[in-house]
């Protein structure tokens, strides 16, 4: 079976004593719940955008050439886009943003190699959506570690989506670096520096 980067937290959560998850404010938070959260904050209206796109009509040239670029420019803001969680704990809420951000991205690449205006299948990832957009703050340093690993086996996971999907060969190796979880008390910390090292 496939090892979801979010039951993570799950495991990190039962190896720490209840009375020292209280005291630090450590709680996993399930996918479902997370969803609930980042939906009305942002990923409805990135969804919603991109059905309105998806529905645009394709029978001439020009349409197709009119929605090839609004699916380019719909892509370069997904790739724009960074997000900060200050108490990300094992990372739950970046690892499941970054898997939802780049399953919207393959649609719109898979509906651009419909339209015949995107064939590219060489080595180069296609997507733009990465790992580095996401940032945390975590006070433990074994959760940071946690966070660390998440993103990363998530990473590894959309690759492979993305060859399954798009039908094309991508290098797994080197892992990008993976520096943007700092282990700092968010009170204290710099969050700007954190956010500008990308």
């Amino acid at each position: 079976d496939e090892i979801s980067p979010t039951n993570f937290g799950c495991i990190f959560e039962s190896t720490v004593a209840k009375d020292v998850r209280d005291s630090g404010g450590m709680h996993y938070t399930t996918p479902a719940n997370i969803h609930k959260v980042i939906g009305p904050l942002f990923l409805n209206d990135l969804t919603s955008e991109l059905e309105v796109i998806l529905q645009l009509p394709t029978e001439t040239q020009q349409q197709r050439a009119i929605q090839y670029s609004k699916l380019e420019a719909y892509r370069k803001k997904l790739a724009s886009l960074r997000f900060l969680d200050p108490a990300c704990g094992s990372g739950n809420f970046l690892t499941e943003t970054y898997k939802l951000l780049h399953e919207l991205e393959l649609k719109a690449i898979v509906q651009e190699f419909k339209s015949n205006y995107y064939t590219r299948t060489d080595v180069n990832d296609p997507c733009g959506v990465s790992i580095n957009q996401f940032f945390g703050i975590e006070i433990d340093h074994f959760a940071a570690s946690v966070a660390r690993a998440s993103l990363w086996i998530a990473t590894c996971q959309l690759l492979q989506e993305t060859e399954n999907v798009l039908h094309c060969s991508l290098p797994t190796l080197p892992l990008e670096k993976n520096n943007n979880i700092l282990c700092d008390d968010a009170l204290s910390a710099d969050w700007n520096k954190l956010v500008k090292r990308r």
